[in-house]
Order: C-alpha cells, then sequence, then structure tokens
C-alpha cells in the first residue's frame, strides 16, 4: 500500500479514497493525466477534452499491446478499436507521437467521430472523482444531479476554501486550486505510484492468472539480451547440427532469440521461454502463440538439449538459474533429470500459458 503524505488544511484523507469500489480504470487515468498535466506551468486552467486524451492514449499500450482486460464497464476498447480499423498503430511510441499517428491514420470523416468519443470520456469521471470531497452534501442525491452539484460545491470551496478539493470547473476547463498544485508537485513521483498501485490491484482483479500486470502498463525501456544470446552462441558453437523448430534450416551464428510465448505476456526473458530461429522468422511470428501441436515437443526437446549442453560447461549458471525456479530444484539435480519428465515439466508450463494468452485475445496457431 502506498501512504499519502499529509498536508495541513488538505483534504488528504478524501483523495486517499478516490480509488474505493472503482468499477472501471476512468479515475485512475483521469488522475495520472492530471498529474502529467499539472507540468504545464498554464494559469488558465486545464482543458476537459486535453485530459481526456492524455487518458486514452496511456491505456493504448496495456489494452492493445498488453491485451488486458479493463472490465465490463471500460469504454476505452470501444474508441481503441474504432480508430485501429482505419491504421496499425504503433502503442509503443510516447503520447505525442501516437496522437499524431493516430490524426495521421484518420480519414477527415471519422476524426470528428474520434473527437466525440474522446468527450465522451468525460461525461462523468471528472465529476465523480471529486465526489469524496463532498461525500456528505452529495450522499442521496439521483445519479442524473451529481454532476451539477459537484460543480457548484467545487465553485463555492475554490472561493471559500480552495484546500476543500484539488480543482473546481470553469467552462470546459479544470483549475487547479493552488494548495493542491504545490502539493501535486511536490509528490508527483509518490502520488502517482499511489495511482499505479491501486490500478495494478483493479487489473489483477480483471486479469486473473495473467502473469506481470506491472510491466503490461508501459511500453518497456530497451532490454539487454547480451547474456542469453551468448548462451545460444555456445550452444550452436558446441551443436552445429541444431535446426530452427520453426523453419527446419540449421541455426546460423546471426540467429534471433524468439520468446515462445510472447514477451508481451510474460514480460520476461526467462531462458526456458527463449529459442533461437532466424531473424525472417522471429519477425513472420511476431506477437502470435505458436501452434503449439506442431511446435512444443520441438521447443522443449531443444531445452533440454541446450541445458545438457551448457550445464557441464558452468559458464552461464547464472542464465540456468532461471530453470532452477522453474523446476524448484538445484541446477545439477534438473541435469540428471530424465528427458521425459524434462520435457513434461516445461510443457506443463508453457500449455496453461498459452491458454490464458488465447483467452486475452493472442492469436494462436501460428506456423511458419
Amino acid at each position: 500500500m502506498v501512504d499519502l503524505p499529509q498536508e495541513e488544511d488538505l483534504q488528504i484523507e478524501a483523495l486517499a479514497t478516490v480509488f474505493n469500489d472503482t468499477t472501471n480504470s476512468y479515475k485512475y487515468y483521469w488522475f495520472l493525466s492530471i498529474l502529467e498535466a499539472i507540468t504545464d506551468s498554464r494559469s488558465d486552467g486545464y482543458p476537459i477534452e486535453e485530459i481526456s486524451t492524455k487518458m486514452f492514449l496511456k491505456v493504448l499500450y496495456p489494452l492493445k499491446h498488453s491485451l488486458l482486460s479493463f472490465g465490463k464497464s471500460d469504454g476505452f476498447k470501444g474508441i481503441a478499436d474504432f480508430i485501429t480499423e482505419y491504421s496499425t498503430l504503433d502503442f509503443s511510441l510516447n503520447s505525442e507521437l501516437l496522437s499524431a499517428q493516430i490524426e495521421g491514420s484518420l480519414p477527415d470523416s471519422e476524426k470528428k467521430e474520434y473527437e466525440q468519443r474522446i468527450k465522451s470520456l468525460s461525461r462523468w469521471v471528472p465529476y465523480r472523482f471529486l465526489r469524496p470531497f463532498f461525500a456528505i452534501e452529495t450522499r442521496g442525491i439521483p445519479d442524473s444531479k451529481v454532476n451539477k452539484r459537484i460543480t457548484e460545491l467545487s465553485r463555492l470551496a475554490s472561493i471559500k476554501n480552495p484546500e476543500r478539493c484539488p480543482y473546481y470547473f470553469l467552462g470546459n476547463r479544470i483549475i487547479i486550486n493552488q494548495n493542491w498544485k504545490e502539493y501535486f508537485v511536490k509528490n508527483m513521483a509518490l502520488l502517482n505510484a499511489f495511482c499505479y498501485w491501486h490500478l495494478t490491484k483493479f487489473l489483477q482483479k480483471n486479469n486473473p492468472n495473467v502473469p506481470g500486470i506491472p510491466e503490461k502498463l508501459f511500453s518497456p525501456s530497451k532490454r539487454s539480451m547480451k547474456k542469453y544470446i551468448e548462451s545460444w552462441k555456445q550452444f550452436v558453437h558446441l551443436k552445429p547440427d541444431s535446426k530452427c523448430i520453426y523453419s527446419g534450416s540449421y541455426i546460423t551464428n546471426d540467429f534471433s532469440l524468439d520468446h515462445f510465448i510472447p514477451w508481451s505476456f510474460v514480460t520476461h526473458d526467462l531462458n526456458w521461454n527463449l529459442i533461437p530461429t532466424g531473424r525472417t522468422v522471429n519477425s513472420s511470428k511476431s506477437n502470435n502463440l505458436p501452434d503449439l501441436k506442431k511446435y512444443i515437443i520441438p521447443f522443449s526437446e531443444m531445452q533440454y538439449i541446450y541445458y545438457q549442453t551448457i550445464f557441464p560447461k558452468m559458464s552461464f549458471n547464472k542464465i540456468l538459474e532461471d530453470y532452477s525456479i522453474l523446476f524448484n530444484l538445484d541446477l545439477e539435480d534438473i541435469y540428471h533429470l530424465p528427458r521425459s519428465s524434462f520435457i513434461k515439466i516445461v510443457i506443463d508450463t508453457i500449455r496453461p500459458m498459452e491458454q490464458i494468452a488465447a483467452n486475452m485475445g493472442y492469436s494462436r496457431g501460428w506456423t511458419f
């Protein structure tokens, strides 16, 4: 749990409860987008539609690249599906570049539709985010009247007691009250952590059995595969007759390492999920799930041969520790496992992962 720092006069207790009983992800991304916008020193407030656009751009990577479910009440997916009808987007881009890519890909006739859908995101969340700050005043009033009531209360508070809530409404903008703005700036990193902690809990509830949810929220920074490549190069050197399990071609030193179950699902580079293949093959496989009927046995057998070949050299024990965690055995005990036992453990690990990934929407049955 991430505790929020207290600040005299500010209703931090109310801020700490904004994510209680959340049924969709809007509040998380609304707050994250406010924190991003607030780094701008403008004094004329922040257009609600601009913050809504920031919300949408932030959610695209976990929604469309990582294929996470945001629950039954999610409205982001409909907009994402709409824009991807017109272009294949690079969801790893930063928000500015991704926004430009969306604008450039949409026909003029569809841009207004996109803008209207973005606008619809802000129908409730800017007001409901403030409700905990006016819990008593809004208790029991009809849903249809909440927005208007919170607009009035936040405006009045900004005049009489601006410490009461973070912002108020002025036309199509929100104005951050100064004391709250200073609090947000001073505690920016911690507030982001607070929000992502709650968002991760929400997504774990909606994506049971899905691994590595925190790593699925952002485009990853560049990862170093050097030690894994070196170990497989050693393997290829010692086993020059090794063939790619997908293409049947001999593996050369110019191989590429493929994540058998896509990285975007597993979010790790553990060696028991890696296999050397040609660059063209790896590019073709992309983010797809391989046909297990065709490839899981060859994959598991190559994993076994790799371990049997590399373990005696004692050069890559750090990498072999990946297997120790998976098998729950010491490295030497794994080395002495019967071939059939080793392969069974790998298969029993891969099959349920592939099924969960397929349930999430990953395309399965890929063959070369």
